[in-house]
């Protein structure tokens, strides 16, 4: 298992330099055509069985969430990953869709990156349940501390508290980069979920996810009246100036 997710780990970062080069702006359409063009070929001495090269680069983020540190700084960096490689599979199946006339999950064009998007979903849900258990023994006091000096005390696996900060804060990020690869993958290519999942799964999950953009409209909503309060208050003591 160790050798396999150090190849990994070191493949992806090879590739990293062709898919995402520095010279490139990601601000602009073109960056995201630029690793789209790379990553949708097919190696022909591998033939068609292994899809085009994408579908390797998922498995091999999967392999890399499934047993990397949650807290590091490699299994941030395969999240920010995976949540690329996930949009530009879902780009693939859209162009599928629109050259077969249907949209329905595990046809023939889809049906090996519907395989992996269902496989992206499942593992960032084992993902997250782990992350929140770290989280939960991170936060738990160390042993022979009352709760009165927890605080004053060495932090719990961490030899300073400025390095569990920045545990804490990777932590967050990648949560923060799973849950935004679920939704991508619920409203990108929801008739894969519906049609896998149980109906009492795919409700939990649509429960969830509902909750997540409510939440999020809801502080987009904040945010902008806030700047118009600025922007009102501005303007108003530019007048009085």
């Amino acid at each position: 298992r160790i050798v396999s997710v150090t190849l990994a780990s070191q493949l992806l970062s090879l590739l990293d330099a062709f898919i995402f080069p520095d010279s490139l702006d990601t601000s602009l359409p073109a960056s995201q055509l630029h690793g789209l063009a790379l990553v949708r070929s097919t190696e022909t001495r591998l033939g068609q069985s292994q899809g085009p090269l994408l579908a390797s680069l998922l498995r091999l983020s999967l392999l890399l969430l499934s047993h990397l540190e949650p807290s590091s700084v490699k299994f941030l960096q395969c999240c920010g990953r995976l949540r690329c490689f996930l949009h530009w599979t879902l780009e693939l199946i859209r162009e599928s869709v629109a050259l077969g006339g249907y949209s329905a999950a595990f046809q023939e064009l889809t049906a090996p990156l519907d395989r992996l998007v269902l496989a992206v979903v499942l593992q960032c849900h084992r993902t997250l349940a782990k992350c929140a258990h770290v989280l939960m023994e991170v936060e738990s006091p160390a042993p022979n501390t009352s709760s009165s000096n927890t605080s004053e005390s060495a932090p719990k696996y961490f030899l300073t508290q400025e390095q569990r900060q920045k545990s804490y804060r990777r932590l967050f990020r990648a949560v923060s980069e799973l849950r935004e690869i679920v939704l991508a993958a619920y409203r990108g290519r929801n008739e894969v979920l519906r049609a896998a999942l149980s109906h009492q799964a795919y409700e939990a999950l649509q429960t969830a996810l509902e909750e997540v953009l409510n939440n999020n409209n809801t502080q987009q909503q904040r945010r902008g009246s806030q700047n118009l309060m600025r922007g009102g208050s501005g303007g108003s003591r530019a007048s009085v100036s």
